[in-house]
């Protein structure tokens, strides 16, 4: 098989950053450890240093650095090569460090049975449902968008009551509901950004925003009412200004929910304090208990 034929490619070469020969790094180098063993007394005044030559390096950098250098390197290394080498070198013990949970940070478990991160994972999937349904009930059936539904796509200004200028209309003719999640109330620069994914006559939408999912237009919205306004642009940019034509079909609502992405991969290698700072909007708009939930978490990263 393909797979085992190059199967060496793209394994990582070492460099020794002592002698800066391929094959090992300075905890392996026994040149080092040569070097070392002969001169292991310098450090205790100004002796000099013997058998340390340009020789240690390859042909290569033997053209560019004489003995000098070489020695230059020995005395840079020589605390580490103590170190290494010394006669106190493994002698004092290494202190066990206390097991610390890598998510809440309590010293009471790991991560593996951290409880705290598995209700935080459940928390995210029912702000997920909320925020999801808000847009099915709101956008999609409320508003009829969907693939065919036959829209105007605009630059709308900071001010509401500016025209309307770079007006686009066609066919919705992509439209990934699985894309519609808490992660579009992110900022565009946040690790966990995500942009609603349809596509206008075949081109993607080209909708920028900053904090909010800026979905409908904030002029559009106001004339239709009850929309809420996480799915509205108050900004200036590009945005969806009318929805002059339904979806000529709305998805069934619990098919449209099932496509709500998993949670796990949120909370891998990332703390408790980190993940509440960049998901407490969303709990706090969107969950039911989402206040109480915040300061929940909040009066345990106190402790």
């Amino acid at each position: 098989m393909k797979i085992y034929e190059n199967k060496d490619e793209g394994k990582r070469t070492f460099q020794c950053s002592y002698c800066w020969n391929n094959g090992h790094n300075k905890r392996a180098c026994s040149q080092l450890k040569a070097h070392y063993l002969a001169n292991k007394d310098w450090g205790q005044g100004n002796m000099p240093i013997v058998g340390v030559t340009k020789e240690m390096f390859s042909d290569h950098y033997q053209k560019y650095h004489g003995d000098a250098h070489a020695q230059y390197q020995f005395r840079r290394h020589f605390v580490y090569a103590e170190k290494l080498y010394g006669e106190q070198a493994g002698n004092t013990p290494k202190k066990r460090k206390k097991t610390k949970c890598g998510f809440c940070k309590s010293e009471e478990h790991t991560r593996r049975k951290c409880k705290a991160m598995g209700k935080f994972i459940k928390i995210l999937e029912e702000t997920e449902k909320v925020y999801r349904t808000k847009f099915y009930d709101q956008i999609i059936v409320g508003l009829g968008f969907g693939l065919g539904a036959f829209i105007e796509f605009s630059y709308q200004s900071w001010d509401i009551d500016e025209p309307l200028i770079e007006q686009h209309r066609g066919l919705v003719t992509k439209f990934d509901p699985a894309s519609i999640t808490i992660g579009n109330l992110q900022p565009r620069w946040n690790d966990y950004h995500t942009s609603p994914q349809w596509q206008l006559d075949g081109k993607p939408s080209m909708v920028h925003h900053w904090v909010a999912v800026g979905f409908i237009g904030n002029k559009y919205a106001r004339e239709k009412g009850n929309i809420d306004p996480i799915f509205v642009n108050s900004n200036s940019g590009r945005t969806i200004t009318n929805i002059m034509a339904p979806s000529p079909s709305t998805p069934d609502k619990e098919w449209f929910l099932g496509k709500s992405p998993a949670f796990d991969w949120v909370v891998k290698k990332r703390t408790l304090r980190a993940l509440l700072g960049t998901y407490q909007f969303a709990i706090q708009k969107l969950h039911p208990d989402g206040d109480s939930i915040v300061k929940g978490f909040q009066k345990k990263l106190d402790k």
